[in-house]
């Protein structure tokens, strides 16, 4: 890359710092720890569930927790495992469902469908955990013929829904 094409040393800095949207990445502590573990046990939920439908593991995914930005869900480094959840999206009703859904980017690098309820841009109101959850399960290739009555049961016994936590 020759010289004319590279940002000049201060906006390269700025870029470093400021992260992707204008989001920061939080520094560890404890209150961002736990923040952090709401998407990991969602994680360890969709994993559990892979399990029950014979499919593998998800790989080990990479969770930060991100503040400030432009007032997007989550986001996900396509295909590379890693998911940034802005603090703002903790403890929200959606938050399991904007996991699956940057889940779905991180790991198969599946693009956005505007046809498609779990991978549409914007979060859906009317897509409920259960249906997102047959979604999800369907990108995996398993074959999901449960109603949804039937996933939200399997939500409800395998402990607290980390996004009401």
């Amino acid at each position: 890359m020759n010289k004319r094409n590279r940002p000049s040393r201060q906006r390269r800095e700025r870029l470093g710092k400021q992260g992707h949207r204008g989001h920061h990445e939080m520094k560890m502590d404890d209150s961002v720890y736990q923040l952090r573990r709401q998407v990991i046990r969602i994680i360890y939920k969709v994993n559990d569930l892979l399990a029950d439908h014979g499919l593998d593991a998800l790989p080990r995914i990479q969770v930060r927790i991100v503040d400030g930005g432009c007032g997007t869900a989550g986001f996900a480094r396509m295909g590379r495992n890693a998911v940034w959840i802005p603090k703002s999206t903790i403890g929200k009703d959606y938050l399991y469902r904007v996991v699956l859904h940057e889940l779905l980017h991180a790991v198969l690098a599946t693009e956005h469908d505007l046809n498609c309820k779990l991978m549409h841009t914007h979060v859906q109101p009317d897509l409920t955990d259960a249906e997102a959850t047959r979604i999800f399960l369907r990108y995996f290739g398993a074959e999901v013929d449960a109603r949804a009555e039937d996933i939200a049961e399997h939500l409800s016994h395998t402990g607290p829904n980390p996004s009401y936590v």
